[in-house]
C-alpha cells in the first residue's frame, strides 16, 4: 500500500504544480495587459498627403491623418516627422509636428496637419503614442507624391476636367486632382501647394463654413478660383460660395453662339450649338465677355488673387472640342502663384526687414559707461602687480604667486562680470510685420517676422493668440560656436484654441527668426485719381487702429498724408512735381522706419498708400524675452488703391 500512496501523492503534487503555473501565467498576462496601450486593440491609421496624394514641392501641404480606434477611449499624441535632403551629401533636415487628441471607443478621428514640403522631400513618419507607449507607426515615401508640377484641384462629382492638363508647357507640367468635398481643408495655408481651384459642382452638398472661409482667404494670398456655370451654377450659392462669387445666379437661359467669348480667347470662331447658360447679375468685379446684358465671363480681384465665373459649363458640348477653351483656361491660370509660406531657409541677417532692426544699439555691445566701469575694475585688480613699491616690499615667492594668480583672477572675474552683469540674461525680441491689402477687399495678408536674440542659450515660448497660423522656422547661426552647431532639428506645434511654439531654443550669441502668416480683416480703402499734373488721394480708415505717418507712393516718389485716426478719412491733392524722393523721406524723424520702407519699397508694384501700425498685427506674444528698447512691435501697412 505504500507504493500506491506515494504515486498518488506525486500525482497530487503534479496537479498542484500545474495549477500554480496556470495561476502565475494568468497573473503575468494580467500584468502585461495592464501596461499602457497593450489593453487597446491595434489602431488603424492612414495619412493622405496633399490633395489626393499630390503636392507641389517648395510649398506647405496638408496631411490628413485618419485613426480608427477599436478599443477603449484613450488620449494620444499624434506626431509627424517630415525629413528632406540627401544622406549621401550629409544635408538631411527634419521638422516635428505634434497634435494631441482623444480617440473615442470605436470611433474614427481625422486629424489635419500642415507641413513644409521642400525640394528633396524624402519621408513622412507618422507616430501615435499614449502615455509614452508607441501604439502605431507608419512611414510614407514622399518622393512619389511631391513634385514640381503645378496642381489644379477640381471640385467635381465626375472626372470631367482632365483636359486642363494640356496647359503643360516648357515651364512645367500641370496635374488635375479631384479631392473629396469632405477632405477640403479648413485652413487657407493648406492650399499653398495648389495653383488653381475649379468648382464645377458639389453634388448639392453644403460645405462647412470653415472650408469656404479657407478658400476665400487663400484667394487673398494669390490663389485663383474658377466657378463654372450651366445648370451646376445654380447650386454654388447653396453650397456656401455665395459670398465668394462675383455674380448672383437667377436662372438658366439658352444661346446658340457666344462670339464675345471667342474674342476673349483670341480665336476666330466661338462655340456653336445649344448652350445652357447661368443667367446672373454682376455684384462685384468686371465683365470680360457678355451677350447683351448677360455676363458670360466675370473676374473679381480679391487681394493678390482672383475669382472667375463662367456662365457656361466647360465640360459639356460644344466646349470640349472648341479650340478656344484651352486659351481661355490659360488666361485664367496665367499667373503662377508664388508660395506664401516659403519652406526653404535663409539667413535672418540677410532678411531685408530685420537687417536694419538687428543693427539697433540695444543689440550691440554694452553702453560706453559699462565698458569703462569694467576696464576700471580690471585695472584695480591688477594694481598690486603694477605698483613697484608694493612689489619690492614682498618676498620673492609671494611676488611670483601674485604675478601668476592676480592676472588669472582679474581676467576670470572680469569675464564673469561682463557675461552675467553687463549683458542681459534674458533674450531680446524684435518684431516687424508687413500688412498687404487691396483697397476695398477688407482682408489683408500679414507676414510677421520675429527675431529672437540671445547672449546665452535660452528657450522661449511663442503664443499666437487664437489664429490658426502655419509656422515656419528659419534658423539663424551667427558666429563662433553657434555657426558650427545648428539648432535642434525641429520643434513641436500643438494646435488647439491657440497655436503655440513651446521651448523654441536659441543658441549662445545666436538669433532665431520665426515667420508667421495669416489673413486678417483690415477695412482700409484708398482711391487715387490723376488729373494732369495733380494727383488726388482719398484714404478711409474704418479699422479700430490709427495709421501713423502715412504717405502715398507712386513711381518711386512719395507724398505725405500724415496720420489717419480710426474711422477717419483723409483727402489730399498733390502736385506731381512736389513729390518727396523716397531716399530722402524720413517718417517722423525715425530712420528705422524710413530704412525699413526703403528696403520693402522695391517689392511694391504700382501706387500704394503706406502707413505704420504700432502694435502686433497678429497679437503675437513671446514669453521669456524682452522687447528691444521696450517698444511695441512695428507693422507696416501697404494698401493698393482701387
Amino acid at each position: 500500500m505504500e507504493e500506491p500512496d506515494s504515486l498518488e501523492r506525486t500525482r497530487s503534487r503534479s496537479r498542484g504544480s500545474v495549477l500554480l503555473a496556470c495561476l502565475i501565467l494568468t497573473l503575468v498576462l494580467g500584468c502585461v495587459t495592464a501596461l499602457p496601450g497593450s489593453a487597446e486593440s491595434p489602431l488603424l491609421i492612414d495619412a493622405l498627403v496633399g490633395f489626393n496624394g499630390q503636392a507641389r514641392e517648395g510649398r506647405f501641404g496638408p496631411v490628413l491623418v485618419s485613426v480608427t480606434n477599436a478599443g477603449t477611449s484613450i488620449p494620444v499624441d499624434v506626431q509627424l516627422v517630415v525629413s528632406w535632403g540627401s544622406s549621401l551629401r550629409g544635408t538631411t533636415d527634419s521638422r516635428l509636428f505634434t497634435r494631441q487628441s482623444v480617440l473615442g471607443s470605436g470611433a474614427t478621428r481625422r486629424i489635419p496637419f500642415l507641413v513644409p514640403l521642400p525640394p528633396d522631400a524624402r519621408t513622412l513618419d507618422l507616430r501615435i503614442s499614449s502615455r509614452g507607449s508607441l501604439l502605431a507607426h507608419q512611414s510614407i515615401d514622399l518622393r512619389g507624391q511631391v513634385s514640381r508640377d503645378r496642381i489644379v484641384a477640381a471640385v467635381a462629382s465626375e472626372l470631367s476636367l482632365d483636359s486642363i492638363a494640356a496647359l503643360s508647357d516648357a515651364t512645367g507640367n500641370v496635374r488635375v486632382v479631384y479631392p473629396r468635398i469632405d477632405d477640403l481643408p479648413e485652413t487657407w495655408a493648406a492650399y499653398d501647394c495648389i495653383d488653381m481651384v475649379i468648382v464645377h459642382d458639389t453634388s448639392f452638398q453644403q460645405l462647412r463654413a470653415a472650408q469656404v472661409s479657407a478658400l476665400e482667404r487663400w484667394v487673398v494670398t494669390g490663389g485663383t478660383v474658377v466657378l463654372t456655370g450651366g445648370a451646376a451654377g445654380l447650386q454654388h450659392a447653396d453650397a456656401g460660395f455665395g459670398g465668394l462669387m462675383p455674380v448672383r445666379v437667377t436662372g438658366l437661359v439658352t444661346r446658340t453662339a457666344l462670339p464675345s467669348v471667342a474674342r476673349l480667347a483670341g480665336v476666330p470662331r466661338g462655340p456653336r450649338g445649344s448652350i445652357v447658360l447661368a443667367e446672373s447679375i454682376v455684384t462685384t468685379g468686371r465683365t470680360l465677355a457678355r451677350d447683351g446684358d448677360l455676363p458670360l465671363v466675370v473676374e473679381r480681384r480679391l487681394g493678390r488673387g482672383s475669382v472667375w465665373f463662367l456662365a457656361f459649363d466647360p465640360t459639356l458640348a460644344p466646349f470640349p472640342g472648341w479650340d478656344g477653351m484651352l486659351p481661355l483656361w490659360r488666361l485664367m491660370a496665367s499667373r503662377d502663384r508664388q508660395p506664401t509660406l516659403p519652406a526653404e531657409s535663409h539667413a535672418p541677417l540677410d532678411d531685408p526687414w530685420l537687417r536694419v532692426m538687428l543693427a539697433s544699439p540695444a543689440l550691440a555691445l554694452p553702453s560706453v559707461i559699462l565698458v569703462l566701469a569694467l576696464v576700471g575694475l580690471y585695472c584695480a585688480l591688477l594694481f598690486p602687480i603694477t605698483n613697484g613699491r608694493l612689489l619690492r616690499s614682498m618676498k620673492t615667492r609671494t611676488r611670483i604667486v601674485l604675478l601668476l594668480a592676480i592676472p588669472l583672477l582679474a581676467g576670470t572675474g572680469s569675464w564673469i562680470v561682463f557675461d552675467t552683469v553687463t549683458f542681459r540674461a534674458a533674450p531680446r525680441v524684435i518684431d516687424a510685420a508687413l500688412v498687404e491689402m487691396r483697397s476695398g477687399d477688407g482682408q489683408a495678408l500679414v507676414t510677421e517676422k520675429v527675431g529672437i536674440v540671445a547672449t546665452r542659450p535660452a528657450a522661449v515660448d511663442i503664443a499666437a493668440g487664437t489664429h490658426e497660423l502655419p509656422v515656419s522656422e528659419i534658423g539663424l547661426r551667427l558666429t563662433g560656436a553657434a555657426a558650427r552647431t545648428p539648432p535642434p532639428p525641429g520643434f513641436a506645434v500643438a494646435a488647439g484654441d491657440a497655436t503655440r511654439l513651446s521651448g523654441v531654443a536659441v543658441g549662445r550669441y545666436g538669433v532665431r527668426l520665426i515667420l508667421l502668416n495669416d489673413v486678417v480683416p483690415m477695412p482700409v480703402t484708398a482711391h487715387a485719381v490723376r488729373a494732369g499734373s495733380t494727383v488726388t488721394v482719398t484714404v478711409g480708415n474704418a479699422s479700430a487702429r490709427a495709421l501713423q505717418s502715412c504717405f502715398f507712393w507712386t513711381n518711386g516718389r512719395g507724398y505725405r498724408l500724415g496720420d489717419i485716426p480710426p474711422n477717419g478719412v483723409v483727402r489730399a491733392s498733390f502736385a506731381l512735381e512736389g513729390a518727396v524722393d523716397l531716399q530722402a523721406l524720413r517718417v517722423v524723424d525715425d530712420p528705422t522706419r524710413a530704412a525699413l520702407w526703403n528696403l520693402v519699397a522695391p517689392g511694391v508694384s504700382g501706387p500704394a498708400v503706406v502707413g505704420w501700425l504700432d502694435g502686433s498685427a497678429l497679437a503675437l506674444r513671446v514669453g521669456g524675452a524682452e522687447p528691444v528698447n521696450a517698444q511695441a512691435p512695428l507693422s507696416l501697412l501697404v494698401v493698393e488703391p482701387e
